[in-house]
């Protein structure tokens, strides 16, 4: 939770806006502490989620973080990469209690997913395995981790993490002659008349970082700083006091660099002083604007106020929170962004979560519109990381999504596996009202949802990669006519590789990604499509165990069915029991139970999801009546259905059917109306 104590009232207008940030802060540490059920605290979240209108000034984005670790820092073909992760909430780095399921992906150096895998957490924390194949080119690859709430915001925030195969010493190529010159002002330009930290990047015409030596000059030769030195990859800096009237460059040997122009627009200076941070905005002498000024705390509100040429500075108390990226903003009259500014603020209180120094670096680099190299190694210099920082701005969301009212969540968080998509009747219009029932062909468990305007949505126990269902619609009567059942695809995020710069030799092939003026990364999404069968396979009749024949009718020994039917495998008859205070009816006596496993999320259409229906010659029949009634001689067989089996003849047997057929019925047998799909299920069941 973010804190509050930090907010400041200026006018009138924020305190609506504070109010409504107190209730609904209020709202979800209220839940939180009260109810300690995940799935309860995830409805909470969806709750919120909903609620477009509490936050009137500003939208407070939740989202989460994984810490991925492997078992070894390089591999060799046919080795098996054992890792684990933890999964955390973005803000508060507590375990997260929104997603149970994340997705890992094996990536090469041309951004192609080799392999994606999912798994469930524990309390948070979830392991597994990635073999590598024999023939797998040398070279490195990458190991990519998010959730489905992660993919709302930017892939740049995804974990991810180099993988050396068969590559034990890499040696980071450096570029030579200086093609490009980038520079990163602080607060994103240069502001006439006032001291700003200026960070430059250098590389060459492949994109390589060039390790050179460099110099600031202005005019026609007036040198203002030589000997900046770039570091390997390619950075450095300087500070210095712009003035409007004179043309900046940097010249490396021959080579001159023009710098940005100067301007008038404001400038925002962040700096920690102890346990305080400390903000200055640079106005130009004609600015009469009004402007509003935003700190962020991990992706957090922790500041909103009013800023204006009278009020540009000020200290803000931060003991209350824990190490992590600073992000200032300041913003115009029409909420545009002007100017950003990024510091990590250490803090010297003790947290409960207490990370390494590549732990702290990982979370900080998934904030970053870039990750930084090597980071882990600067996290300790104070000077390097703000230099460092000056030339990455915030990646994890754009400031507009949470500058809106509202923010809609594409994907929610996956807290129970599903089955969604859509139904259609024979004219291609939409079922309006009916209900589907999914079998797992794998393990027979049988689950059902009501259809609405042609959608559906089914959650399901979980299953391992490579199971199937068996799924058909119904209509209100509970008849199955032609209906079409289109499953929704996967979708899963593009890839965006930063990291690969870090050690790059030779030019990269280009990336279907694009950076907006946001340093936001941009790229389509990958459809994935599941394994659909239209023709379900038959079930192979087993004599005794499935099916009697007619020879076992011909000489019946028995009055009824009963005996035929306790030979038979896969259920059980049941007598049912009267209560002294019961009265129950002369067809109540027996019902047949199936004997396989019950699923854990249940069925809602009847209250007996584990009752087989009786079929005499494919229309059901009272199960009492047909157990005592019905003579064998007048019988040709008696077959056991599964429930995709019975599902033809009706929507009652999910639970499978005892098919009675009698002499002399020559009655097909009905084709099915419903389809098999294979989803991607999870990797360590």
């Amino acid at each position: 939770m973010f804190c509050f104590k930090l907010i400041r009232i200026c006018d009138k207008s924020n305190v609506k806006h504070v109010f409504q940030l107190f209730i609904a802060d209020f709202i979800i540490i209220f839940v939180t502490k009260l109810l300690s059920d995940r799935n309860m605290k995830t409805f909470c979240f969806l709750l919120l989620v909903c609620i477009t209108n509490i936050l009137a000034s500003f939208t407070f984005l939740r989202s989460e973080k994984i810490l991925l670790h492997t078992d070894h820092s390089d591999y060799r073909q046919g080795d098996t990469i054992s890792f684990s992760g933890t999964l955390l909430e973005a803000t508060t780095l507590e375990p997260s209690t929104y997603s149970k399921y994340v997705y890992i992906e094996l990536i090469n150096r041309e951004d192609s997913v080799l392999c994606r895998q999912k798994y469930k957490c524990d309390s948070a924390c979830f392991k597994g395995e990635l073999f590598l194949e024999t023939d797998l080119p040398s070279g490195n690859y990458y190991l990519r981790a998010y959730t489905r709430l992660m993919q709302n915001f930017s892939p740049t925030a995804f974990t991810l993490i180099t993988i050396p195969v068969d590559n034990l010493s890499t040696t980071r190529y450096s570029g030579n002659i200086p093609s490009h010159v980038y520079f990163y002002p602080e607060g994103g330009h240069l502001l006439s008349g006032s001291l700003q930290n200026v960070a430059f990047e250098v590389k060459d015409e492949n994109g390589l970082p060039v390790q050179t030596t460099a110099s600031l000059c202005k005019g026609s030769s007036d040198t203002v700083y030589s000997n900046l030195v770039t570091d390997s990859y390619g950075i450095g800096s300087f500070s210095f006091i712009p003035d409007s009237s004179s043309l900046y460059y940097i010249r490396i040997g021959s080579h001159r660099f023009p710098c940005p122009s100067v301007t008038s627009v404001p400038v925002l200076q962040l700096n920690q002083n102890r346990e305080r941070i400390c903000y200055n905005i640079l106005f130009s002498g004609d600015d009469t604007d009004t402007y509003s000024f935003m700190l962020f705390h991990r992706g957090a509100v922790c500041l909103q106020q009013k800023i204006d040429t009278a009020h540009r500075s000020g200290v803000i108390p931060f003991t209350d929170y824990t190490s992590g990226l600073i992000a200032g903003i300041l913003l115009d009259k029409k909420n545009r962004v002007v100017s950003e500014t990024l510091i990590y603020y250490d803090s010297r209180r003790s947290s409960a979560n207490q990370f390494t120094t590549e732990e702290k670096a990982a979370l900080l680099n998934s904030d970053l519109s870039r990750p930084i190299p090597d980071l882990a190694l600067c996290m300790d210099s104070t000077n390097k990381l703000r230099t460092y920082l000056l030339t990455r701005k915030w990646g994890r969301f754009m400031w507009q999504d949470i500058l809106q009212d509202s923010y809609d969540y594409l994907y929610k968080p996956e807290d129970v596996l599903a089955l969604s998509g859509y139904v259609e009747t024979e004219s291609g219009r939409p079922l309006k009202k009916g209900h589907l029932i999914a079998i797992n062909n794998n393990k027979g468990f049988t689950y059902d949802a009501d259809i609405l305007n042609g959608r559906f949505v089914i959650g399901v126990d979980d299953f391992k990669e490579g199971e199937s269902f068996f799924l058909q619609a119904y209509n209100e009567k509970g008849k199955s006519y032609d209906y079409k059942i289109i499953m929704d695809n996967d979708t899963f995020p593009g890839v965006v590789n930063l990291y690969k710069e870090f050690s790059m030799g030779i030019k990269e092939p280009a990336s279907s990604a694009y950076i907006d003026s946001f340093s936001i990364y941009h790229l389509p999404s990958i459809t994935v499509t599941a394994r659909i069968k239209e023709d379900i396979p038959s079930t192979k009749e087993f004599y005794g165990v499935n099916y009697l024949g007619e020879k076992e009718f011909e000489n019946p020994l028995y009055p009824n069915i009963i005996p035929y039917l306790e030979r038979m495998i896969g259920f059980e008859i049941c007598e049912i029991q009267q209560g002294e205070d019961e009265k129950m009816s002369v067809n109540e006596k027996y019902e047949i139970r199936t004997t396989r496993g019950a699923a854990l999320i249940g069925n809602s259409i009847t209250r007996n999801g584990n009752t087989l229906v009786v079929l005499l010659d494919g229309y059901v029949v009272d199960t009492t009546w047909a157990l005592e009634s019905l003579h064998p001689a007048d019988i040709c067989s008696i077959e056991r259905l599964t429930p995709v089996q019975a599902l033809r003849y009706t929507s009652l047997g999910f639970a499978g059917a005892i098919l009675i057929r009698t002499k002399g019925n020559d009655k097909v047998e009905p084709k099915s109306k419903g389809l098999i799909y294979a989803p991607g299920g999870l990797s360590d069941i």
